[in-house]
C-alpha cells in the first residue's frame, strides 16, 4: 500500500490493473479509468499480459485553482467517452509535436467533462440522500398539517425544488 500527494488517474490500454483499497479490490480493464484521490492509501499490480498503461497526477493546489475538485475517495469511471478522452489526453500530453497552448486546451477539455460528470453523481447522491430525510419527515408527522412554505424553508429549499425531490 502506498499514497500519492497528488489526485491520481489512471487507465489501461491492454490487460487489468488490480487495484486495493483496504478490504475492496477492482479490476481495472480498458474503457475504465481510475480516480483516487490524494492521501488515500491504495495497491495498484497489473496482471501479465497488461500494457499500455497511463498514470496522471495531479495537483490539488493546481485543480483548486482552476475551482474544480474530486471529494470521493476513489472512482472507477465505466463510461467509455471519458475513457477515451482521458487516453487523448495523456497521447497529446507526451506527443512532442503538440504545442504547449495544445496540450492545455485538450487538458482543460478533459478537466470539464470528468469534473461535471463526477459532479453530477454527487448532486445526484446529494438529492437521493435529501428525498429520503423529505419522506422520513413526512412519515413521521403524517398527522400534523403543514404549509409547503415551511416544509421547503425546514429544508432550506425553494417550493418548486422541494415539489421537484
Amino acid at each position: 500500500m502506498h499514497i500519492h500527494e497528488e489526485l491520481t488517474i489512471t487507465a489501461i490500454k491492454k490487460g487489468s490493473l488490480n487495484l486495493i483499497f483496504n478490504d475492496t479490490t477492482f479490476e481495472l480493464v480498458p474503457n475504465e479509468i481510475a480516480i483516487i484521490n490524494s492521501d488515500i492509501p491504495h495497491c495498484a499490480t497489473t496482471n501479465e499480459i497488461s500494457k499500455d498503461g497511463y498514470v496522471l497526477y495531479l495537483k490539488k493546489e493546481y485543480l483548486k485553482n482552476i475551482n474544480l475538485n474530486f471529494n470521493s475517495f476513489y472512482e472507477i469511471i465505466k463510461q467509455k467517452n471519458i475513457y477515451k478522452s482521458f487516453i487523448k489526453l495523456c497521447d497529446c500530453l507526451l506527443d512532442k509535436k503538440v504545442s504547449l497552448i495544445e496540450k492545455e486546451e485538450i487538458f482543460y477539455s478533459f478537466c470539464l467533462t470528468f469534473f461535471s460528470f463526477e459532479q453530477k453523481q454527487t448532486n445526484e447522491q446529494t438529492e437521493s440522500i435529501l428525498a429520503t430525510n423529505i419522506k422520513k419527515y413526512l412519515d413521521e408527522n403524517y398527522l400534523e398539517e403543514f404549509i409547503l412554505d415551511d416544509l421547503a424553508k425546514s429544508f432550506d429549499l425553494s417550493v418548486v425544488h422541494l415539489i421537484r425531490v
